[in-house]
């Protein structure tokens, strides 16, 4: 899989979108994805799915280029707001 630079435009879908506290739930830890094999990547793209507070009816084929956003949450004091989406175009 090779890796896009870190500036340019680009357009992504999103496909997931979850609370989690970071802390608490290490059953998935979703920013040390990195360089997946292709059950890496679908491991990572199930968590999301089943975990995302919307249904894009999007799923990601293993090669798709992804990216991760998480912001602070406060619901709890490890809360995060995880978004991700696969790239569709430059």
């Amino acid at each position: 899989m090779s890796l896009t630079p870190v500036y340019g435009d680009a357009k992504y879908e999103v496909f997931g979108a979850f609370t989690i506290d970071v802390v608490n739930d290490t059953s998935f830890i979703y920013n040390q994805y990195i360089d997946m094999d292709e059950d890496a990547y679908n491991r990572y793209v199930d968590q999301v799915i089943s975990r995302s507070d919307v249904d894009s009816g999007i799923r990601p084929a293993y090669g798709e280029q992804l990216l991760t956003l998480s912001t602070c949450e406060y619901s709890s004091a490890n809360g995060r707001y995880v978004v991700v989406a696969r790239r569709v175009s430059d």
